[in-house]
């Protein structure tokens, strides 16, 4: 048998064509990961810089015991690197392992006298040091106490006319309070939360893919469907033998992986390592989540996968989807993040800070109520998602033919009418999420650059060129009508004057949002100082500061999101479903971690005033007048109006929700008319 080189070569050219020419293996390939590691760095970065930030602004809580000087006291309160707050009363070991107090400093009798002599005896600084906060606390009394010693020394010595040379022995020494079973505990934390989610995403993946897209393809579909069982009872049934399999692999891993480190910990134990023991009884109870966290992937996946008409097909959806609710799980490793209500409601980090709760037994009722709920309600969702698709004869027709890249690139030259290419009225979604990837990539890898050299000229061209270029060029090369995808239709009256009302008072609504509800769960008190800081405090003009930060936006943002990007997705979504994707797309796209809840809430609110009005106009006018109304108010320094305590600030406030209350009133029949659209938009209407 001879081996035929040019045989070779063809069949690869063939598989390779066959390969290229499914766009979303294009997507999965080249897309993806240009798109999704930018975002998910950018977003890392930005809750770790947030979460140093309010660390160190934080003082530490530090007990002063045994007799001191009120010069000692003095040196540890003042002013200085480090703040310190020094609580009253008596401590013990017990206040620190309570984290009542974060260090503890044990002075001895006569430190201040013995700090001239030449042996002198030191203090003692008792920390925990699986404690970020408390390693913390501990270097900065460190640091104030040599300080302290040092001044003491140098006058001693300048006082008798000899130079100021320091004694080498040091005034403080540290000790741990920590227990090997608490060590232990505190290594487990880093690593399993993590590893329990990959473990049961792992497990839920393939049995999701197999048991949805896997039976479509092999044809038994049909057969199933055609007993007398209900699409529900169908997908449930599916549902629970996945997330079966993924809590049966979950705790298969789990206890496998104790295990290992149970047996290298012994062994380090036996060649005189330090000592850490396993606590065992928190990796079992650990083993709890992973139920509601095999539910809840177990159902997303499947709810994914549905959507598929092949198994290869199922594989390229749900990859993306993996990756971006088990990746969030690895905010349990960050330092300083623990499970709270806000925490505890993010898929994905919510059961891995349950998890990290557990091991080191520090959870509270609230928010471990609200990690195990919101993952159920989750699947839920989920799951009567995947029913309704999974009986779906839209899940079965295709996007239709987009016209061979030859006639694309002769359109885009010519234009579509002289290149004889139909117009399509709007893109498809998956040509909405292409979109939105390639402006992503252009926003990370072109415009950010462009901001970092020159701000105002960086951020003109991000909004004109960037967004706004990128948007009227993809449509073009599409071969897609850009007045109807874009939705630029004259808008009723109704609808402006509800754009104006609720514009103009949803910059303060939203304002007092983010102070009195999401500062207390997220760290977000910087947000607005960062934002006049770097963009409103500026010796600019007024008019050029509403043209940048105001018209610019509501023209080159709204025509992305409001229009293509909503029109493709309003193609396969229904009408609530496409805002709650564009507003969350929205909130990704400004690749702040700490901006994408409140502007994600925003973007919503503009996407059911573009499809309530059944224009971009309305949602032109909110978002300029809502960008506007900021600028105006921080340049004249009106805080008072910010403040939802003052008699100036509750009136506003009241004001504002009425005027907002008012213009949702005026779209109410609108409204109506969006919600009982039978389904998701055609192409005519989008």
């Amino acid at each position: 048998m001879s081996f035929r080189p040019g045989v070779v070569l063809t069949l690869y050219g063939k598989e390779m064509r066959e390969t290229l020419r499914d766009r979303r293996t294009i997507v999965v390939m080249i897309l993806l990961p240009l798109t999704l590691y930018p975002l998910l760095t950018v977003l890392f970065a930005s809750v770790a810089a947030a979460q140093r930030q309010k660390e160190t602004d934080r003082p530490s809580q530090v007990c002063l015991s045994g007799p001191h000087s009120r010069a000692l006291e003095q040196a540890l309160s003042g002013p200085g690197p480090g703040k310190i707050a020094l609580a009253t009363g008596s401590c013990a070991e017990a206040d620190l392992r309570r984290r009542s107090v974060q260090a503890i400093l044990e002075v001895p009798a006569g430190f201040d006298d013995a700090l001239t002599s030449a042996a002198p005896e030191p203090a003692r600084i008792l920390y925990d040091e699986n404690e970020d906060v408390s390693r913390l606390a501990m270097t900065r009394v460190r640091d104030r106490v040599i300080a302290y010693a040092q001044a003491r020394r140098s006058d001693f010595l300048h006082a008798r006319g000899l130079p100021g040379a320091l004694v080498s022995t040091q005034p403080a020494e540290t000790r741990s309070v920590t227990s090997a079973r608490e060590n232990g505990a505190a290594l487990l934390a880093k690593i399993l939360p993590i590893l329990v989610i990959f473990m049961v995403v792992l497990g839920a993946f393939y049995p999701a893919i197999d048991l949805t897209a896997g039976e479509r393809e092999r044809g038994t579909l049909e057969t199933l469907l055609s007993a007398p069982v209900e699409p529900i009872e169908v997908i449930v049934g599916k549902w629970l033998a996945t997330a079966t399999i993924a809590t049966v692999t979950g705790f298969l891993n789990l206890g496998s992986m104790a295990l290992t480190v149970g047996q290298m910990l012994h062994l380090a134990g036996a060649e005189g390592a330090a000592a850490i023991v396993m606590p065992w009884s928190s990796v079992l109870l650990s083993g709890l989540a992973i139920i509601p966290s095999a539910l809840f992937f177990a159902a997303l996946f499947m709810a994914v996968a549905a959507l598929a008409r092949s198994y290869k097909e199922a594989q390229s959806l749900v990859m993306p989807v993996y990756l971006a609710v088990s990746l969030p799980a690895t905010f349990a490793a960050m330092p300083g993040v623990e499970l709270q209500v806000g925490t505890a409601v993010v898929p994905g980090a919510g059961v891995a800070l349950l998890v990290k709760g557990i091991i080191q037994a520090r959870l509270s009722t609230g928010p471990t109520v609200a990690a195990l709920v919101s993952m159920l309600a989750y699947a839920g969702v989920a799951l009567i998602l995947a029913a309704r698709i999974y009986t779906s004869e839209e899940a079965f027709a295709g996007e239709g033919a987009q016209g061979r890249l030859g006639d694309r690139l002769r359109a885009l030259l010519v234009g579509p009418a002289r290149a004889h290419i139909a117009l399509r009225p709007a893109p498809s979604p998956a040509e909405a999420m292409t979109l939105f990837s390639l402006v992503v990539l252009l926003l990370f890898f072109v415009a950010t650059p462009l901001q970092q050299r020159d701000l105002v000229r960086g951020l003109l061209l991000t909004q004109w060129a960037v967004l706004l270029g990128a948007t009227l060029l993809f449509l073009r090369v599409q071969a897609i009508d850009v007045r109807q995808a874009l939705g630029l239709r004259r808008p009723t009256l109704r609808a402006c004057g509800a754009a104006v009302l609720m514009g103009a008072s949803a910059w303060l609504l939203l304002s007092v949002l983010i102070d009195v509800l999401l500062a207390r769960i997220l760290p977000m008190q910087r947000l607005a100082e960062d934002m006049k800081r770097t963009l409103m405090a500026s010796p600019r003009s007024l008019w050029f500061d509403l043209f940048l930060i105001a018209a610019s936006p509501a023209v080159c943002e709204e025509l992305l999101f409001r229009g293509a990007i909503l029109s493709g997705l309003r193609r396969g979504l229904r009408p609530w479903t496409a805002a709650l994707a564009c507003g969350a797309l929205f909130g990704i796209f400004h690749l702040h971690g700490l901006r994408v809840l409140p502007t994600a809430l925003l973007g919503i609110i503009l996407a059911w005033l573009a499809m309530t009005g059944r224009s971009i106009v309305p949602a032109m006018i909110f978002h300029f007048l809502n960008n506007g109304a900021a600028v105006v108010v921080t340049r004249l320094n009106a805080d008072a109006v910010l403040d939802p305590h003052g008699r100036v600030g509750l009136a506003a406030l009241a004001i504002a929700a009425l005027a907002f209350a008012t213009g949702v009133l005026l779209l109410r029949p609108a409204a109506r008319a969006l919600r009982a659209a039978p389904g998701p938009a055609t192409a005519a209407e989008s």
